[in-house]
């Protein structure tokens, strides 16, 4: 167990014993009496591990890795916690949002076109809810339940449910890079991105009425196949090229679009 002593002038101290039973003191200065408590707490909490020989708890060891270099020189010196190294005892850069997320979407030269944009898209959606200027290790798991609910509010299940995946990808480049210690996002649930209410199928009766709507035997063509041959559109309506124009001549010509490919071949 740890207590608070008070001195003159609103200076306090918290004592503790340690695993050997030897009574330790920490120096907190003019502090209030909230925060002492707050603090009285943690030290129980990583004293009563070491006791035990157990790890702190997930909640008191993030804590700890965010307290300032002079409380936890204090708690170091008082035997709780290893000392820092000299490289984490200088300040490092807060990332923010906006830069950070620009620097990972162009840093990104190994995605195509459609994916950076899919990538900006959700960057804006961050930034126009926590600013750009939000600072990464300020944004908690908290803040990523609220911003779902907020997506979620705006945007379609499906177009959430990237967004959310995307703020998945980008916080974890950020723990990568160590500006950050865990990813706030990684439990967030993003929301199903399967709609239900946009399946409808395509009866026969309806097949004929659109093949008997189409403006020429271009369009009847392109439906036909997609309705009754399966095939994805465009995609592998233009693999279907044929590379042999006239087998008796064994003259090849590719036509020069899907247009050119029917007028080719004459389907009909």
């Amino acid at each position: 167990m740890a207590s608070i002593a008070n001195d003159p002038g609103g200076r306090r101290r918290i004592l503790v014993l340690d695993k050997n039973g030897d009574r330790k003191t920490i120096w907190l200065g003019k502090v209030s009496k909230r925060l002492a408590e707050e603090i009285k707490t943690r030290v129980e909490s990583i004293n009563s591990a070491a006791i035990a020989g157990v790890s702190i708890d997930g909640e008191t060891a993030e804590w700890v890795g965010k307290i300032g270099n002079p409380l936890y020189a204090k708690l170091a010196s008082a035997g709780l916690v290893t000392p820092r190294l000299p490289e984490l005892t200088e300040p490092r850069p807060q990332a923010r949002l906006g830069v950070f997320l620009e620097g990972y979407i162009s840093g990104r030269t190994d995605v195509r076109e459609r994916t950076r944009i899919n990538l900006d898209a959700a960057r804006r959606r961050l930034v126009e809810y926590f600013g750009a200027d939000k600072l990464l290790a300020d944004i908690t798991a908290g803040d990523a339940d609220a911003w779902v609910i907020w997506l979620k509010a705006r945007y379609s299940n499906g177009t959430a449910g990237r967004t959310v995946n995307r703020a998945k990808q980008f916080f974890r480049a950020a723990v990568r890079k160590e500006i950050i210690g865990k990813n706030p996002f990684a439990d967030a649930k993003a929301p199903s991105q399967v709609n239900e209410a946009r399946k409808f199928f395509v009866t026969l009766e309806t097949a004929y009425k659109v093949l008997d709507a189409c403006p020429d035997a271009e369009w009847r063509l392109i439906f036909a196949l997609s309705r009754f041959g399966g095939l994805r559109c465009p995609s592998e309506h233009l693999a279907r090229y044929r590379t042999d124009r006239a087998w008796s001549t064994r003259r090849c010509k590719k036509p020069r679009s899907f247009r050119g490919f029917l007028r080719e071949y004459r389907y009909f």
